[in-house]
C-alpha cells in the first residue's frame, strides 16, 4: 500500500481509523504490522497529536531507528513535548546518519546549546563553513547570544556571496536598524515568501520612510507567503497574492490536509469565507454579506440577505503583512444579523460539495472553472508542473469527488 493511499485517497482522520483497525485486528495481506504503526505515527505527528505520535512510533523503534522519516517525525513530537534528554540524543543519531538534513541539524541547534558552541568551534577555529548549509549557519547565528559570533558568520556569509531574507535580518538585528537597501535585497530574495521573515523584519523598522518601502514592495509581490509554525515542513497557513493583492487564503492548524479556513479574494477583498463543515459566507462587497450557509450532518440553512443590508465582518485584517484572523464568536455574530435575511430555507442535500458546486455556478465567481485553489475549497491541492492543481470536482479538498 503506497503512502499516496493513505494521505491522499482518503481524509487523514478516516487513515487513522483505517490503520487502527487493521491493527487492532491484524489481517495483514499486503501491508506489515511495524509498517502500520509508522503510518499512523506519521499522521499522528503531522496533525501535532504528539502523545499518539510516539505511543504508535515507540514500539517499532529498533526497527525504523535508520528511517530518515521515523526519525523526522518521532523527534518532531518529543521535541513538542518537551522531552529534550532524549530529543538531543536522537537528533545527535539522525545528524551523524544524515548530516545533510538541514531540519535535523536545525532542530538539533534549537535545544542544544552544546551543539551549537560545537559547530561554531568547527566554522570559526577549523575554517569548516563549507560542510554546514547557510541557513543552518544563520539559525545558530539567530540563535547566539555573542554579538561578535554573530558578526563573524554574516561576515563569512557576504564573503560568500550569500543572500537570503534571513541574512538581510539577522545583519539588521546586529546593526540594530533596517535600511533601504535591505528592503532592495529582503525582496529580490524572497523575504515575502514566508510569513516568519515578514515577522521579523517589521519587528526591526522603526523608521516610517522604511516601513512606507516595505509595503511598496510588498504591493509588488506575486506569489505564495506560506507559515511553517512548527517548523515541521508543512504550512498551516497559505496566502497567494498576485499583482499585489490578496488571490486566496488557506488555514489548515492541524495539518489533517483539510483546511479549517479557505477564503477567496476578488480586487483583494473577501468574496468568500469558507469554515470547514460549519458556514459559508459570500459577499457582495466585504463585510456586506450575500448568502450565509450553515453546514449540517442532516440539512443546511441557506440565508439569502438583499440589497446591502447586513454587515458580517468575520475576518480581521489588522496588520496588512499579515494572514487575516477568523473572529472567535462567528456564530454570535451571525445570531445577530440572521434576522435581517429577506429569504431562509434548507436544503434537502446534506452534501457539503453539493451545496458549494451549486453556490459556486450559480453565483459565477470570477475564476471558478479555471482558478484552481476557488475550485476546492478546503483540501490542498498537488503541485504539478509548478502550479498547485485540483481536481474540479473536489470542492472539499479531501481527494473524493
Amino acid at each position: 500500500v503506497p503512502d499516496s493511499l493513505l494521505q491522499m485517497e482518503f481524509k487523514l482522520n478516516n487513515s487513522i481509523a483505517f490503520l487502527k483497525k487493521a491493527i487492532t485486528y491484524r489481517n495483514w495481506y499486503i501491508y506489515r504490522e511495524n509498517s502500520a504503526f509508522f503510518e499512523l505515527g506519521k499522521i499522528y505527528s503531522m496533525t501535532k497529536d504528539h502523545e499518539r505520535a510516539l505511543s504508535s512510533m515507540y514500539v517499532i523503534k529498533d526497527d525504523f531507528i535508520d528511517n530518515q522519516d521515523y526519525l523526522d517525525s518521532y523527534t518532531l513530537s518529543l521535541v513538542n513535548l518537551g522531552y529534550f534528554n532524549e530529543s538531543k540524543e536522537l537528533l545527535g543519531y539522525a545528524v551523524e546518519k544524515y548530516p545533510q538534513n538541514t531540519v535535523f541539524l536545525k532542530r538539533l541547534a534549537a535545544i542544544d546549546k552544546q551543539f551549537r558552541d560545537r559547530v561554531l568551534l568547527r566554522i570559526l577555529d577549523s575554517n569548516e563553513m563549507y560542510k554546514y548549509d547557510p541557513d543552518v549557519l544563520l539559525e545558530i547565528s539567530r540563535l547566539s547570544d555573542d554579538v561578535g559570533v554573530k558578526k563573524e558568520l554574516v561576515q563569512r556569509l557576504k564573503q560568500m556571496e550569500y543572500n537570503s531574507p534571513e541574512l538581510v535580518i539577522e545583519e539588521a538585528a546586529i546593526n540594530g536598524a533596517v535600511k533601504l537597501s535591505d528592503i532592495d535585497v529582503f525582496f529580490s530574495s524572497g523575504g515575502f515568501s514566508n510569513y516568519r521573515n515578514i515577522k521579523s523584519i517589521l519587528s526591526l523598522i522603526t523608521e516610517n520612510t522604511i516601513m512606507d518601502y516595505l509595503k511598496e514592495k510588498y504591493n509588488e509581490y506575486s506569489g505564495y507567503i506560506k507559515d511553517d509554525t512548527n517548523n515541521d515542513g508543512n504550512y498551516e497557513k497559505i496566502m497567494f497574492r498576485a499583482e499585489g493583492q490578496h488571490e486566496w487564503y488557506s488555514e489548515d492548524n492541524n495539518q489533517d490536509k483539510v483546511n479549517d479556513l479557505f477564503v477567496g479574494f476578488q480586487e483583494g477583498k473577501p468574496v468568500f469565507i469558507n469554515i470547514e463543515e460549519k458556514m459559508l459566507a459570500a459577499y457582495y462587497e466585504y463585510p456586506l454579506v450575500k448568502t450565509v450557509i450553515l453546514f449540517g450532518n442532516d440539512f443546511n440553512e441557506i440565508y439569502n440577505f438583499n440589497d446591502r443590508k447586513a454587515v458580517f465582518d468575520i475576518l480581521s485584517f489588522k496588520n496588512p503583512f499579515l494572514a487575516p484572523v477568523l473572529v472567535p464568536d462567528t456564530d454570535e455574530m451571525f445570531s445577530r444579523i440572521k434576522g435581517k435575511a429577506e429569504n431562509y430555507r434548507k436544503s434537502t442535500n446534506g452534501d457539503n460539495l453539493a451545496v458549494l458546486m451549486e453556490y459556486f455556478k450559480s453565483e459565477r465567481i470570477k475564476n471558478y472553472e479555471s482558478y484552481d485553489s476557488v475550485s476546492a475549497v478546503v483540501r490542498r491541492g498537488i503541485v504539478k508542473d509548478q502550479k498547485v492543481v485540483f481536481a474540479s470536482g473536489d470542492i472539499n479538498q479531501d481527494k473524493l469527488f
